[in-house]
């Protein structure tokens, strides 16, 4: 969630005690392509049309940030599960992309 990778930068511009880290900021949690589809269905009360197709050159069956190193030294730890942050985004969506009555 961005939130989530806002905070560790910030935290990360605050880490002094190295000039150069590479660190990885995301979660640890995998969710598969399936769950993040029924999970934006369920969200925004529509479903999916699916056109599965054979795999891809380059397509990863398994995905995951670690995040190990940035929880030991910039004491990251995202709290924002995939359902709330979909949840969160849709909210802001509507509020951003949905046009204010019109004044009569």
């Amino acid at each position: 969630y961005v939130g989530d990778i806002v905070q560790g930068i910030i935290q990360a511009i605050g880490y002094k005690d190295s000039m150069y880290e590479v660190i990885n900021l995301g979660n640890n949690r995998t969710v598969t392509l399936l769950e993040m589809i029924e999970i934006l269905e369920n969200a925004f009360h529509v479903k999916a049309i699916k056109d599965w197709q054979p795999e891809q050159p380059g397509d990863v069956p398994l995905t995951f940030a670690d995040i190990s190193k940035a929880q030991q030294l910039l004491n990251y730890q995202p709290t924002t599960i995939f359902e709330q942050g979909i949840d969160q985004f849709k909210d802001w969506f509507f509020e951003v992309y949905t046009p204010a009555a019109s004044a009569t």
